[in-house]
């Protein structure tokens, strides 16, 4: 079953009869999903390796994210960090509106199916043909941005691109925690 959440979508049991926790652990692989540069979705594995990897230099008081003698730029650990963000918000949102719109659905069968479709691993908990046609385009959209990626579709969306205009900010105190 691990296997088969992260990319396959081969059904080999019921989905509908497995417990709440299986469907939620089985929705946490999907959401993570297979390696970057495969044709896995979910956010990647590489990706929540670095998100790892930073917290647990935060931990140590460590102004840099290092591994394995190598240093990860602050600007990718920020995108690894915004692309869960963004993957999350999606999932969750799909969930609460399919949930809101079709309440005889359990919350958990509801982010299975979301998570599912975000993931595009076509997995199904049995709801899927029961969803009404706003639902089904809620998991339509999930299943585009969960292909394209979260980042470069909210990237199709900006009106305009910042250019580098030189100018230097200067460093603001922020508590956070």
């Amino acid at each position: 079953m691990s296997v088969n959440s992260r990319t396959a979508g081969y059904t080999s049991i019921d989905n509908a009869s497995m417990l709440s926790v299986t469907k939620t652990f089985i929705s946490i692989l999907m959401f993570i999903g297979g390696a970057s540069g495969s044709t896995a979705g979910g956010i990647k594995v590489n990706t929540l390796g670095i998100m790892i990897i930073a917290i647990i230099s935060v931990i140590k008081s460590n102004n840099e994210t290092v591994v394995g003698k190598k240093r990860i730029p602050n600007n990718v650990v920020l995108k690894a960090f915004s692309v869960t963000m963004l993957a999350a918000a999606l999932v969750s949102i799909v969930t609460m509106s399919i949930n809101l719109m079709q309440p005889e659905f359990s919350l958990i069968d509801t982010l299975f199916e979301a998570t599912s479709g975000f993931a595009t691993v076509g997995l199904s908990s049995g709801v899927s043909p029961l969803l009404n046609a706003p639902g089904k385009l809620l998991i339509i959209i999930s299943m585009f941005v969960g292909r394209v990626g979260p980042i470069s579709f909210a990237l199709t969306f900006s009106l305009f691109k910042k250019e580098n205009s030189g100018v230097v900010y200067p460093d603001g105190k922020f508590i956070v925690g």
